[in-house]
């Protein structure tokens, strides 16, 4: 669906643009960042405003629609990874899924730029991102893979909302200190999701999340052999 709208606000906006041969527009993968991408492109140009000015509007009100759905969807994904933590259906890992580490993991090759399209996607596969119920084994068999430098999107984030974050893994563990090789996580910015890095100690870190495209690790949980 984002990437329909997003799509649907480049083409209305060619006509437009394309009498500003100044203007270079690129279709973007994300909603959000298409309606960035289109005010800038626009800024300055002065053709067709009031039809810009509403197409606007209609998009932005879909927008505010459409993160509604999508919050409402995480909270009965959250609801679900709690029962899947203590109860697990599956006995078996569905492909791609690997039962690796105590758990049953599908680490991705694509970059996302952001967190909740991770989940998203995740989601889509039948699973979450991982939420590992041993983090030792875990670490252990990320520090395999032998990724390039960076990050891993896990399930682990804090609540934008609140005045005073606190980081929970999806089934509503608190990430504990101890599980982060860190005195604490600081919050700063937009830095209320967690990742882990695929280098050095393969420590749990807040990041951003959505300033730069990683990879992301999924999981579905199964009955334990």
């Amino acid at each position: 669906m984002l990437f329909l709208v997003a799509s649907a606000l480049a083409l209305l906006a060619v006509p437009c643009i394309a009498e500003d041969p100044g203007h270079d527009f690129r279709p973007m993968e994300n909603l959000e960042q298409a309606l960035m991408n289109l005010e800038a492109s626009l800024n300055g140009t002065s053709f067709c405003f009031s039809r810009i000015k509403e197409l606007w509007e209609v998009a932005t009100e879909r927008k505010v629609k459409l993160e509604a759905i999508r919050d409402d969807l995480f909270r009965s994904m959250n609801r679900l990874a709690q029962l899947e933590a203590s109860s697990p259906i599956l006995k078996e890992c569905p492909a791609p899924f690997e039962r690796v580490a105590g758990g049953c993991f599908f680490p991705s090759d694509e970059k996302i730029k952001f967190w909740n399209d991770a989940r998203l996607v995740c989601g889509r596969m039948g699973g979450d991102l991982a939420y590992p119920r041993d983090l030792s084994l875990f670490r252990s068999w990320v520090r395999g893979l032998r990724d390039e430098y960076g990050y891993y999107y896990i399930g682990a984030r804090a609540n934008p909302k609140d005045e005073f974050p606190i980081f929970l893994w999806l089934d509503g563990r608190r990430l504990l200190k101890e599980e982060s090789y860190r005195t604490d996580f600081l919050v700063y910015g937009d830095a209320l999701c967690v990742g882990i890095q695929t280098y050095g100690g393969y420590e749990l870190k807040n990041k951003d999340c959505g300033e730069y495209r990683r990879r992301y690790i999924c999981e579905i949980k199964v009955k334990e052999e």
